[in-house]
């Protein structure tokens, strides 16, 4: 089955089914550590190396504590960066 999930941002019939492959392919391990590492690497960047404030959106609590996982677990603070770059807000 061929889902167009940019589509489902703007249907506004959507079944559970389709918000269930939706989730399974926005919020998952590879989708954000992807987002991670490429605002780390492509993101503005101040006073040389360090991230200028983001905001990444979180659908729950329970994301947001995952994604800062996946975050410290791609950029500890042994990379010589400010102890803690992300917080839940």
């Amino acid at each position: 089955m061929n889902i167009d999930y940019f589509q489902l941002l703007f249907d506004f019939k959507l079944d559970k089914q389709c918000l269930a492959n939706f989730n399974k392919y926005v919020f998952n391990k590879n989708t954000v550590e992807t987002v991670i590492q490429n605002l780390m690497q492509s993101g503005i960047k101040v006073n040389g190396d360090i991230i200028g404030k983001t905001i990444i959106f979180a659908r729950n609590t329970k994301h947001a504590n995952y994604i800062v996982e996946c975050f410290d677990t791609l950029y500890p603070s042994t990379f010589q960066l400010p102890s803690k770059l992300e917080q839940i807000v």
